[in-house]
């Protein structure tokens, strides 16, 4: 993995921290796939959290990675993964292809935090996503959802966007950790506005892929 130092990037905050941006590695032999930084306003949802963001293209697909801010001790990025599904018809989004394209299962999650996901729905669809709390003052959500033409404007050549985030906080509140996912953060002004969530259903990881 690469490293970026924060206090070298001047799309970041002034104040030079401690806290170290990892590039996902890259194969040499690919350059359209190296990670190239974009202005906030090429975002595809608007994350006030959103530190640096940055795209790539492989083939159709596009990528955007956006890295969030970690006030936590634990190691790795907090970040936000989406993934333009290409053609005219999405079909399904597929849990394990999306947390592949990502990187894998980011620490401090496992499979076995997979076996039983929640699911809360509000104007923009499902959110879903696994808990985990370090018992001591930290509390860290791996969530996901799907994005369609309804929600907002796609990239040329997209029918969906599928979304993947690893955000861990301090604190205990996982509503809170959820914050750059939730459908305010997603819409654009005069879409569909996000209702109030109403129940969570648990999701089991061996159910059919997620809508």
């Amino acid at each position: 993995m690469r490293s970026a130092l924060l206090c070298t990037v001047p799309l970041l905050l002034s104040a030079c921290t401690t806290d170290v941006i990892h590039l996902p590695q890259l194969a040499q032999t690919a350059p359209e796939r190296e990670w190239l930084i974009v202005a906030h306003d090429r975002s595809w949802i608007r994350t006030p959290q959103a530190r640096m963001v940055m795209q790539r293209r492989s083939g159709p697909v596009v990528e955007q990675r956006l890295a969030l801010t970690n006030l936590t001790s634990l190691p790795g990025d907090n970040f936000i993964f989406l993934r333009t599904v290409p053609g005219s018809s999405p079909g399904v989004m597929h849990r394990d292809r999306l947390l592949a394209a990502a990187g894998g299962i980011p620490d401090p999650f496992e499979e076995s935090d997979l076996a039983l996901l929640r699911s809360r729905p509000d104007g923009v669809g499902d959110l879903i996503w696994a808990e985990w709390n370090s018992g001591a003052g930290t509390q860290c959500v791996l969530a996901m959802r799907r994005l369609g033409s309804r929600e907002r404007t796609l990239p040329r050549g997209a029918s969906a966007i599928d979304v993947l985030m690893r955000n861990c906080i301090r604190g205990d509140s996982a509503d809170a950790a959820l914050a750059p996912l939730r459908g305010e953060n997603i819409l654009l002004p005069g879409s569909i506005r996000p209702g109030h969530a109403t129940s969570q259903r648990p999701i089991s990881a061996l159910a059919a892929p997620l809508p």
